[in-house]
């Protein structure tokens, strides 16, 4: 087996960047990234770069247990032989058995299998959309652009912001999500608002962030479905599965997202008639997991939103836009803000996204596709720098 294939090196840092505005939810309100960047390097030099997004609420990691978790393994293990088909059975192994030995480090997961996949792709001159193509049945990778949702913070007026887009942006637009509290009224004048200014066929959806009361929810049911509500996601704690059927079956369609990690969520979603789940790479466990659960929800009549992790430093939206373009049938796709966040570009390639039709596409070259730009390196704290000399004595 040709020991320049392996890791040799990894390195890990926390990326903690001021964002040039706040993104307020209802679950949280955050002003700067909060990442926990991976690096992994084989004897040829050639490096991968991973990401974990950690959110208390949703996976219930930190940035210190992500820490934790990349800490206690050795990257030097996964057998990398040079076989395309078998790298890639052995990082989805590898990760397999990191879920099973830290069954909450999702986010964790996410940042090795992430760069694992990003140095394949280097090591086998294939992107990151071929390398999922290759574990899981997807759609050719795409090179046009794709439509991406339009998301209003919960701090904007839905129709003075949609009332300041020109005509032809507006009638580009096929998907907006709006941010909600736990105001039954004014969700239902954000709705009624945002309705009222585009057509029939654009979705419209609300975003409660698991902070309605079911017992009000399900009394506003009908006026949310008389006023064209496309689906609500994630509106109640998670996990209420008695709550999401009976508002399912009171004419308003939910999507899951804090409520939905894995395999196991899906089995009750199924159950509770869910319509649909949000997928996020960090969330999900990188982006072969992601494609796994995508393929598992098809399967179960429940359809997909890829979604975004809010300040995202490179690897993760770069991973993301990756899968927009291989995973069929997808009900919506955001792309993030990074841009408006990140004023100075923090990769290589710079994040962009064409506001003026809301398209975006995936980011091309092997791997995901981006590396740190000069400007983000300042901002990182280095926690752990090791080899597979050093590994291998512990």
């Amino acid at each position: 087996m040709p020991a320049e294939r392996r890791v040799v090196a990894w390195r890990v840092d926390i990326a903690q960047v001021p964002m040039a505005r706040a993104f307020t939810h209802a679950a949280h309100a955050r002003s700067r990234s909060e990442s926990v960047l991976l690096s992994v390097t084989d004897a040829d030099g050639l490096t991968g770069w991973g990401e974990s997004a950690p959110r208390s609420y949703v996976t219930g990691e930190s940035i210190d247990s992500v820490i934790a978790v990349l800490t206690r393994i050795d990257l030097a293990a996964v057998p990398l032989s040079g076989c395309l088909h078998d790298d890639l059975l052995a990082v989805v192994e590898f990760c397999d058995e990191l879920l099973d030995r830290f069954p909450e480090a999702e986010s964790a997961t996410a940042a090795v299998e992430t760069a694992l996949c990003d140095l394949l792709g280097k090591q086998h001159g294939k992107s990151l959309a071929e390398l999922v193509g290759a574990v899981v049945e997807v759609e050719p990778p795409a090179s046009a652009p794709y439509p991406v949702s339009l998301v209003i913070d919960s701090t904007h007026d839905a129709g003075a912001t949609l009332d300041a887009l020109p005509s032809a942006t507006l009638a580009a637009l096929t998907v907006v999500k709006l941010k909600v509290g736990d105001d039954m009224a004014e969700a239902l004048e954000r709705l009624t608002a945002a309705r009222s200014r585009l057509g029939a066929d654009v979705a419209v959806a609300l975003d409660a962030n698991a902070s309605w009361n079911p017992v009000q929810a399900l009394g506003w049911a009908r006026r949310l479905a008389d006023a064209g509500i496309s689906w609500v996601e994630e509106p109640f704690p998670p996990r209420s599965w008695g709550d999401i059927a009976l508002l399912t079956r009171r004419g308003v369609p939910v999507m899951l997202d804090e409520s939905f990690r894995g395999e196991d969520d899906l089995h009750h979603a199924a159950r509770a008639d869910v319509a649909a789940v949000n997928l996020r790479v960090s969330k999900c466990g990188g982006p072969l997991r992601t494609a796994r659960l995508h393929a598992i929800a098809r399967a179960k009549g429940i359809r997909c939103q890829l979604g975004v992790q809010v300040g995202e430093v490179g690897p993760l939206w770069a991973a993301g836009r990756a899968l927009a373009g291989i995973l069929p049938d997808l009900l919506a796709i955001e792309a993030g803000r990074q841009d408006e966040w990140f004023p100075t570009p923090l990769t290589e390639p710079r994040f962009s996204i064409d506001r003026a039709a809301y398209l975006a596409r995936p980011v091309g070259g092997h791997g995901h596709g981006v590396a740190p730009s000069d400007a983000l390196l300042p901002h990182l704290q280095p926690v752990l720098e090791r080899d597979a000399e050093a590994a291998a004595t512990q």
